[in-house]
C-alpha cells in the first residue's frame, strides 16, 4: 500500500498547492531542537523566487509532474525514521494510510502516533 502524502505547507519548494507534494521521496524525522518528541520533514526546504529553487531538483519526481493536474500521480515515498511510531513497521516507511505535513514552528508530520 502506498501512503498518500498531504502537505499543507504552502511556505515549501515542493509544494504545489491543493496538498500536493512534488518531492519524490519526504522523510519524517524526530525533531532534535525540542524537548518532546515532536516530528519534522526533513524534505521541507524554503521557497525562494526564481533560479533558487533549482538546487532541490535532484528531489523531484518527475514522473509524477508529466500528469501534475491528477495529484494521484504526484506522491512522494513516505519515508519514517521515526522508530516509535505505530505507523513506521521498522522497515524505514511509513504504512499509514495518508499522512499530513503542516508547519506551526517547524513542518511536522501530524499523523505521528506513539505506539
Amino acid at each position: 500500500m502506498e501512503t498518500k502524502v498531504k502537505c499543507n505547507v504552502d511556505e515549501c519548494a515542493h509544494n504545489l498547492g491543493g496538498e500536493r507534494c512534488s518531492a519524490q521521496a519526504v522523510e519524517i524525522n524526530y525533531n532534535n531542537s525540542t524537548a518532546d518528541q515532536e516530528t519534522i520533514c526533513n524534505t521541507y526546504r524554503p521557497q525562494y523566487e526564481g533560479a533558487d529553487n533549482l538546487v532541490y531538483s535532484a528531489n523531484i519526481n518527475y514522473s509524477g509532474l508529466e500528469n501534475r493536474h491528477d495529484s494521484a500521480n504526484v506522491n512522494p515515498v513516505a519515508m519514517c525514521q521515526v522508530e516509535k511510531c505505530k505507523h513506521n513497521s521498522k522497515d524505514g516507511y511509513c504504512h499509514a494510510d495518508s499522512i499530513d505535513i503542516s508547519l506551526s514552528e517547524t513542518s511536522e508530520c501530524t499523523t505521528y502516533d506513539p505506539e
